[in-house]
C-alpha cells in the first residue's frame, strides 16, 4: 500500500510544477479569465428585450441630468465588459512582452498598468460616443430595422480595407523597451497599453460600433470576436476576406431581424 502511494504523490507533485511551469511561461492566464468572465456576464444579461447599449440610448429622451446619472454608469459597465470580452484576446503577445520585459516581481503590476492604458482609450472612446449621440436625442436607433445590420457591417466592411486602418493594424504587433524598475516602469507599460490602446480603437473602431448597434447583439459581437482573433493570429488572411465575413455577418443579422 505504501508503495502504491508514492507514485502517486509524485503524480500529483508533478502536476503542480507543471501547472507552475505554465502559469509562468502563460502571463496572459488572468486577462484570458478576464474574458471568459465577461462574456459570463454578457450571457446572464441576454434576458433583456434589447440589448444594454441601444437600449439605453432609447431611453435617452429624459432630461441630461437624469441620463447622466441613469444611464452613463450603465452603458460605462456594459462598455467595458464588452470591450474586455472582445479585445482581451487580441492582447496575448503585447501582455506577454509585458510580462517577460519586466522584473520577475512586478509582471502582474506591469500587466495590470498596461491593460489599464489599453482599457482607458476604450472606455473614453465609450463615454465620447455616449455623449454624442444623447445630445444628438438618437431615441430611433434601437427599433427593428433590417437596414441597420447592413449599413452598420457595410462601413466596418469598407473601413477594414482602408489603408488608414491596415497601417493601424501593423502597428498594434509593435513593442517598446520598458524600464526595468520604478515608476517609470509603470509609467512605461501605461504608454504602451495607451499606445496600443490607440492603435487598436483605430483598426476596429466600425466592428466595435457594428457589434454595438447590431440586433442580436451577443451573435454580432461573437462573430466580430471570431474575424477579430482571425485576423490577428492568421497574417496570411487578407484584409478582403476579413471584409466580406463582416459583409456576411451583417447579412445574415439582417435576416435575423426580418424573420
Amino acid at each position: 500500500m505504501l508503495a502504491g502511494a508514492f507514485p502517486a504523490r509524485r503524480w500529483r507533485g508533478g502536476n503542480r510544477v507543471q501547472r507552475q511551469h505554465w502559469l509562468r511561461w502563460h502571463p496572459e492566464w488572468w486577462a484570458l479569465l478576464l474574458c471568459v468572465l465577461a462574456w459570463g456576464w454578457l450571457l446572464l444579461a441576454m434576458r433583456q428585450t434589447a440589448p444594454d447599449w441601444t437600449g439605453m440610448m432609447c431611453s435617452a429622451n429624459a432630461t441630461f441630468g437624469q441620463w447622466r446619472w441613469s444611464v452613463t454608469a450603465h452603458q460605462f459597465v456594459h462598455w467595458l465588459v464588452m470591450t474586455a470580452a472582445m479585445m482581451l484576446p487580441l492582447l496575448i503577445m503585447p501582455i506577454r512582452h509585458v510580462a517577460f520585459r519586466s522584473l520577475w516581481q512586478r509582471r502582474q503590476r506591469a500587466i495590470a498598468a498596461f491593460l489599464g492604458g489599453y482599457l482607458l482609450v476604450w472606455l473614453l472612446a465609450g463615454f465620447v460616443l455616449s455623449v454624442l449621440l444623447a445630445l444628438d436625442n438618437v431615441s430611433d436607433i434601437g427599433r427593428p430595422d433590417a437596414r441597420l445590420p447592413l449599413l452598420l457591417f457595410g462601413v466596418a466592411a469598407g473601413w477594414q480595407i482602408a489603408p488608414a486602418r491596415l497601417r493601424a493594424l501593423r502597428i498594434c504587433h509593435r513593442t517598446v523597451p520598458l524600464a526595468p524598475t520604478g515608476w517609470q516602469a509603470d509609467m512605461a507599460c501605461l504608454r504602451y497599453g495607451w499606445f496600443i490602446g490607440r492603435h487598436c480603437l483605430q483598426a476596429c473602431w466600425a466592428m466595435m460600433l457594428a457589434a454595438a448597434f447590431a440586433p442580436a447583439h451577443l451573435l454580432a459581437m461573437a462573430g466580430v470576436s471570431a474575424i477579430c482573433v482571425a485576423e490577428r493570429y492568421q497574417p496570411r488572411l487578407s484584409a478582403r476576406i476579413t471584409a466580406g465575413l463582416l459583409l456576411a455577418l451583417g447579412g445574415l443579422l439582417a435576416l435575423w431581424q426580418v424573420r
